[in-house]
């Protein structure tokens, strides 16, 4: 795994990479004071779950409006919802084909809390420390199990938000005969991050630039495409990188291509949350 210019470097690729706030809708009432006044608006359907604010009236029959439902009191704050919330360091959900992991492995690592609607919406709300190495990688993860040569077709789409300040990256992670090989694609970095090892030339595929990075990180050679420009949403062509790999540089012949795993790789937020989210993404092969 990359990460800070300098940083120790991860440990090794595992098994067990371990890896929710929706505004509750409120309703008032107000009734004016006095003998004779009174506003009345257009009925509505109350939420389940409204507060009611009132004065007394003169009026008979005290106030209108629609019966409010639910258990929400006066001045309270209405409670976030997501699929699976979770503040565990390793915490891990499957949906639809993925698993999503929290996975803070990093040393010197605070709080993290994984939260998913989706496997196309999901995110971290990440509170670290500036201090140096990954703190965590949070992330979606497809299996695969193909030989690279038996492939036609690996492409994954996605679209996040991420914070303006900080640093990390978001980066996808595929994985090589296991965790052989680690193949790296950045596609937006922010702040004092780099990957490992040295830079070893440039190339054009599918109209984006990458500068190509080749190292180890203590565990397995580490092999890094570092997008020239950043980016928040788009189409990367997993097996053009590594038919590039394997073809141009000769790094590898053959290899299965066992993991996909797309999310950020989070050094520091300036000990304050930050808000990584997806907005869609897929991954597919064939």
């Amino acid at each position: 795994m990359s990460g800070l210019t300098g940083r120790a470097a991860r440990r090794g690729h595992t098994a067990a990479r371990a890896r929710k706030r929706l505004a509750v809708t409120t309703a008032a009432v107000l009734i004016t004071t006095g003998a004779a006044a009174l506003t009345l608006t257009q009925p509505a359907a109350a939420a389940s779950g409204c507060q009611i604010s009132y004065t007394s009236s003169s009026w008979a029959g005290g106030f209108n409006g629609t019966t409010c439902t639910g258990t929400v009191s006066p001045g309270s704050t209405p409670t976030p919802s997501f699929l699976y919330e979770s503040s565990d360091q390793w915490a891990q959900f499957s949906t639809g084909g993925y698993t999503i992991y929290n996975d803070e492995w990093g040393s010197g690592h605070n709080t993290q809390t994984l939260w998913v609607n989706s496997a196309t919406n999901w995110g971290v709300f990440s509170t670290q420390p500036s201090t140096s190495g990954v703190k965590s990688y949070a992330n979606i993860s497809k299996s695969v199990g193909v030989a690279l040569n038996s492939l036609s077709s690996a492409t994954s789409s996605f679209n996040e938000s991420n914070p303006s300040g900080g640093n990390w990256e978001s980066a996808y992670d595929i994985w090589l005969n296991g965790s052989g090989i680690e193949v790296m694609a950045w596609t937006d970095v922010s702040g004092n991050v780099g990957p490992l090892g040295s830079p070893v030339g440039t190339v054009s595929l599918d109209g984006s630039t990458w500068t190509l990075y080749s190292g180890n990180n203590g565990s397995n050679p580490t092999y890094s495409f570092v997008r020239s420009g950043n980016e928040t949403s788009g189409t990367v062509n997993i097996l053009d990188l590594l038919k590039y790999l394997e073809n141009t540089k000769g790094y590898f012949s053959n290899p299965t291509l066992s993991t996909i795993q797309y999310g950020w790789e989070i050094s520091g937020t300036n000990n304050v949350q930050e808000n990584f989210t997806i907005n869609n993404y897929s991954a597919h092969t064939s």
